[in-house]
């Protein structure tokens, strides 16, 4: 018996018509049709009576469904606990930091992280680069936070933050009059 095979039970309980459940799963009628039968044979009970009308659960069938509905919400359930703990929502977040660590903001993104995610346990490690590049690998740590220059290059990233980057410069010096300051490669300060 594999999951599916308890949706299609389900769906057909609830639409009362393999057409119907067929359509709801988007597939055709007679996979679900066989796919109940093999599982009624795998069971050895009838789970349906068969009609022109549709289909009605048998006492067995009224049964077994609770069973089945349990099953298939513990599923949605794993699904959603794999989703939160996955995305940082829930459990625990493995993070490297570079060392020394980068300061701030980091320090003012963690502390908002953690109070917006309470209920997360927030793990951080100092790694240098070569530790934290095998860390990911070994999945012994979830993310890390990096600058760009010192990541491998099949190193998947999403942008944490921009800020931006100010000149200080003599009060005298010719440029302290820009308002913004052009250091691209082929420009001349």
């Amino acid at each position: 018996m594999e999951v599916r095979d308890l949706m299609y039970i389900e769906a057909s309980a609830a639409a009362a018509n393999f057409t119907r459940a067929a359509k709801s799963l988007g597939i055709n009628t007679s996979t679900i049709s066989r796919r109940v039968s093999r599982i009624e044979d795998e069971l050895g009970l009838a789970l349906f009576e068969r009609g022109t009308a549709g289909v009605r659960l048998t006492n067995g069938g009224r049964a077994l469904l609770p069973h089945v509905r349990r099953a298939l919400a513990e599923l949605d359930a794993i699904k959603l606990a794999g989703t939160q703990n996955g995305n940082g929502l829930a459990g625990e977040v493995r993070l490297a930091v570079r060392m020394p660590p980068v300061g701030e903001p980091l320090h003012s993104l963690l502390v908002d992280w953690r109070q917006r995610h309470r209920d997360v346990c927030l793990t951080i490690f100092e790694m240098n680069e070569a530790e934290t590049q095998a860390a990911i690998r070994e999945r012994r740590i979830d993310a890390a936070l990096m600058t760009r220059h010192t990541l491998w290059p099949d190193a998947v990233t999403a942008p944490l933050y921009r800020e931006r980057l100010l000149v200080a410069l003599p009060r005298d010096h010719p440029l302290a009059r820009r308002r913004t300051v052009n250091l691209s490669i082929d420009a001349e300060v």
